[in-house]
C-alpha cells in the first residue's frame, strides 16, 4: 500500500497557500513531482489508478489567484473578473462574473438608482424627525387642554337671557358632558339681582324710572343754569359801606357765572330817612326828636322813667373768616357801655331784681348768657366770647373767640345723639344712625345789646338801662358732605 502520509500533508500545505492567494508554478509542481515519485514506489494496479485518478482530476483544476472590479460604466450590475493558472502548464486565463441588483427576494449589489433613493431617505427622514417632534409638541399642547376640559366635566353649548322681571336678570344655559354626551338645561343658570348702595348688580326697572326722571330734572336744571347765566351776575350778599345822618349806603355783592369772579359790586344803593308819605330810616334828626319827645312825655319830676338816649346798630357777617360784627359798637364801647349777649330761652333767675336770694320767677324771652364780660369787642367791631363760658375747661391761647362754634356747646346726649344746649332744653343737630351721625339744619336765635348799668354778675340786668335795641342774628349749622358747622346768620 502507498503511504499517502507525505502526499496529504503537501496537499495540506497546498490549500494554506491558495486561501493566501500565493500559488505559484514551483508550489504546483512540487506536489506533482510528490504524486510522481509516490507513483514510482507503488506496489499495486489499484493504488496506481487511484494516483492516476488523482492526476487527471487536478489537471482539470484551474486556481485563482486575482479578483478585479471592471471599470464599467452599468449602474444596475457590478463586474468581477477573475484571473486563474492552469494546474498542468501554468497558463493564465480570465473569467468575467456579474453580479445584479438586489431585489426583495434575492441579495445583490447596491444600484446606484437605489444608493440616490437612501440618500433622499435620509434627507427625508430629518425633515420628518422635525415634523414628528413639532407634532409631538402639538400634542402634548392639545393634551394638556384635554386634560382641562375633562376636568370641567361640562361645557357651554349656548348662554342667553331667560325669564328676566322688573327686579333681576336671569340668564338660562344649555350644558354638554364631555363624558358621557348628556345635556342638561338650566333655566335660571344665572341670575343678577338688582344693585343696591351697598352692592353693584342689574339696573332694575326702578333705575331706568329714576334715571329718566334725573334725566329731565337735569334738563330743566339745564335750561335754569342757561337762564342765569344769560342774566351775568347772581346776587351773593349785601352789606353796608356808609353812614350818614341821614342815610345808609349798601353795596349788592355778587358772582359773576361767566367768569367765576367773586365779590364783584353789582350796586350801591342808599336808604334815607322815613316821612309821612314813605317807609325808610330812623335819622339821627329822628332820634333827637324822638329823645325831645321822651322828656316832654315822661320829664324828671315823679317818674320812675329814666331820660336816655338809643343808639342805633347794625349786624354784619364777614363771609371770608365768619365773624360777627357790630357797626356802631366803637362809639358805646367809648362811652362806656357794656354789652350783653342774649337768647330767647324759658329762665328763672337765682336772685330777684332787687338782690334777695329768693329765686326769681319763671320767664320765657331775651335772658341774659353769661355774666358782664362774656362778650367784647375786638378790632373791626367783632363780636368776641369768652371760650370757656361755654366750653368749660377751654384752655386755649385766645381768651375770646370770634367763631361762632364758642358761642354754642354740643355734646353727646342719652341716647349718642349730638345735641346742642339752649338755655334749659337740648336740641338734636346730629343723630346718630348706626356708626354714623346724620345732620339735621339747626336754626338758634341770639341777641345783642349795650346797657348802662354797671356790670354786676350777681343781679338779674334791668333792662331799662339798655341804650340800644337787642339786635337779632342767628347761629346755624350748615350741612356739607355729611358733616356741619356752626355759623353765623342774620
Amino acid at each position: 500500500m502507498i503511504d499517502i502520509q507525505q502526499l496529504t500533508s503537501l496537499i495540506s500545505a497546498f490549500r494554506v497557500e491558495t486561501e493566501k492567494e500565493s500559488i505559484s508554478p514551483e508550489t504546483v509542481g512540487s506536489i506533482l513531482q510528490a504524486i510522481a515519485d509516490l507513483l514510482a514506489t507503488a506496489t499495486s494496479e489499484t493504488e496506481y489508478n487511484i494516483i492516476r485518478f488523482w492526476k487527471e482530476t487536478l489537471q482539470q483544476f484551474r486556481f485563482l489567484y486575482d479578483i478585479q472590479q471592471r471599470n464599467v460604466d452599468d449602474h444596475s450590475n457590478v463586474i468581477l473578473q477573475l484571473m486563474a493558472r492552469s494546474m498542468v502548464d501554468g497558463a493564465t486565463s480570465s473569467l468575467t462574473l456579474a453580479i445584479g441588483p438586489a431585489t426583495r427576494t434575492r441579495a445583490g449589489v447596491l444600484t446606484a438608482e437605489d444608493y440616490i433613493r437612501i440618500q433622499g431617505i435620509g434627507e427625508t427622514n430629518d425633515e420628518l424627525t422635525d415634523t414628528v417632534l413639532e407634532m409631538q409638541d402639538i400634542i402634548d399642547q392639545h393634551t394638556a387642554r384635554l386634560n382641562a376640559i375633562g376636568a370641567a366635566g361640562n361645557v357651554l353649548q349656548f348662554f342667553a337671557e331667560g325669564n328676566s322681571d322688573a327686579n333681576k336678570v336671569v340668564f338660562s344655559a344649555s350644558r354638554y358632558n364631555l363624558f358621557n354626551g348628556a345635556g342638561t338645561m338650566a333655566t335660571a343658570a344665572l341670575v343678577i339681582n338688582g344693585a343696591t348702595d351697598q352692592k353693584a348688580g342689574a339696573m332694575t326697572a326702578a333705575h331706568v324710572i329714576a334715571l329718566n326722571a334725573a334725566k329731565t330734572d337735569i334738563t330743566a336744571l339745564k335750561a335754569a343754569m342757561q337762564k342765569v347765566q344769560g342774566s351775568g351776575a347772581l346776587v351773593d350778599d349785601i352789606r353796608q359801606h356808609y353812614t350818614a345822618a341821614d342815610r345808609i349806603g349798601f353795596e349788592i355783592i355778587g358772582y359773576n357765572v361767566a367768569t367765576g369772579e367773586q365779590n364783584i359790586v353789582l350796586k350801591r344803593l342808599f336808604l334815607t330817612g322815613a316821612d309821612t308819605q314813605n317807609a325808610g330810616l330812623m335819622t339821627s334828626a329822628m332820634v333827637t326828636q324822638l329823645n325831645q319827645l321822651r322828656q316832654a312825655v315822661f320829664g324828671s319830676g315823679g317818674s320812675t322813667a329814666q331820660s336816655k338816649s338809643f343808639y342805633g346798630l347794625g349786624i354784619e357777617i364777614n363771609k371770608g373768616t365768619g365773624a360777627l360784627h357790630l357797626r356802631g359798637a366803637e362809639e358805646l364801647i367809648a362811652k362806656g357801655y357794656t354789652p350783653y349777649l342774649f337768647r330767647y330761652t324759658r329762665k328763672r333767675n337765682r336772685v330777684n331784681i332787687s338782690g334777695d336770694k329768693s329765686h326769681g320767677p319763671v320767664r320765657k324771652g331775651w335772658n341774659v348768657l353769661g355774666k358782664a364780660d362774656t362778650v367784647t369787642i375786638g378790632n373791626d367791631e367783632t363780636v368776641l366770647i369768652d371760650a370757656a363760658v361755654i366750653h368749660r375747661g377751654y384752655d386755649g391761647d385766645q381768651k375770646y373767640r370770634h367763631e361762632a362754634q364758642y358761642f354754642v356747646k354740643d355734646a353727646l346726649d342719652k341716647l349718642g345723639n349730638r345735641a346742642a344746649s339752649y338755655g334749659k332744653i337740648r336740641i338734636v343737630v346730629a343723630e346718630k344712625q348706626g356708626k354714623v351721625f346724620v345732620p339735621k339744619k339747626v336754626r338758634l336765635m341770639y341777641g345783642i345789646a349795650f346797657s348802662s348799668a354797671k356790670p354786676d354778675n350777681r343781679k338779674l340786668l334791668d333792662k331799662t338801662t339798655l341804650v340800644t335795641p337787642i339786635i337779632q342774628f342767628h347761629i346755624s349749622t350748615r350741612i356739607k358732605n355729611g358733616s356741619y358747622a356752626w355759623i353765623f346768620e342774620r
